[in-house]
């Protein structure tokens, strides 16, 4: 990014002002009317798009909801016996279990989660909609 603006608008920018270089005005107004185009793309670029998570918005826990989920997870998964290994990232916690036969998806998911992967004999994945950091730090708490 180059002075607030990313390649889009700046790709943009420059295709307008050679088409403005192409009609047969004045130098002032091609002036201005590249500057106008300018602006149009950078403002536009950056109040109808969010480019902090490409366009998508990330729903933020309160320190309380992400206590209750995680305790509905830990009991989900069969409690912190069950557990060997967690970790995460940006949209899922990451378990390495003792026994899968004690963990309940059905409670996963009435606990808050949006699914359960299991991509492993004794590993599983818990999907989690929204800020998955709160969650992990919520569930190493009561580790």
């Amino acid at each position: 990014m180059f002075l607030g603006m990313d390649i889009y608008s700046w790709i943009a920018a420059i295709v307008i002002a050679l088409i403005v270089t192409f009609l047969p005005i004045t130098l002032p107004f091609k002036i201005v009317l590249a500057m106008v185009a300018m602006a149009c793309f950078y403002f536009g670029r950056k109040y109808y798009h969010n480019h902090k998570n490409g366009g998508a918005e990330t729903p933020s826990m309160s320190s309380a909801e992400s206590e209750a989920l995680a305790t509905g997870i830990l009991k989900a998964l069969g409690g912190k016996d069950n557990i060997v290994k967690v970790d995460y990232c940006a949209t899922r916690l990451r378990f390495e279990v003792h026994s899968y036969a004690s963990v309940d998806e059905a409670a996963a998911k009435a606990a808050g989660a949006e699914g359960v992967i299991r991509p492993a004999k004794n590993a599983c994945q818990v999907v989690i909609k929204g800020d998955v950091q709160a969650v992990y730090d919520a569930l190493r708490k009561q580790l």
